[in-house]
């Protein structure tokens, strides 16, 4: 069902949206509480240094072990370049599918 059907739906029954109005506020405490919570844990994410003391030890080594299979620096760093750009492209792609997927479902 997509957003066009819920309208056509709406039109149809118009006494919905006096069950579902009731529905939606009651419910807004509890998802501005779980929203809340969820963007306290990206802080505390985000802030956590130790998260990026391991990224960049993870890159370090990943680096250093291209160096050690007969890379030279550039072409190491060339690698890892490519492999930050080749994540960002796939993430940017994936959530473009997913953002596809919700607005069909919706």
């Amino acid at each position: 069902m997509d957003n066009n059907d819920l309208l056509e739906l709406l039109k149809e029954l118009p006494q919905i949206a006096d069950v579902i109005s009731p529905m939606v506020e009651n419910y807004k405490p509890l998802l501005r509480s779980v929203g809340n919570t969820a963007l306290d844990l990206l802080e505390e994410y985000v802030g956590n240094e130790r998260h990026y003391t391991l990224d960049a030890t993870h890159k370090w080594n990943q680096y250093q072990a291209y160096i050690k299979v007969g890379f030279n620096e550039e072409q190491a760093m060339q690698l890892l370049l490519n492999n930050n750009a080749e994540f960002v492209k796939n993430l940017k792609s994936t959530t473009k599918s997913v953002g596809r997927a919700s607005s069909k479902n919706d």
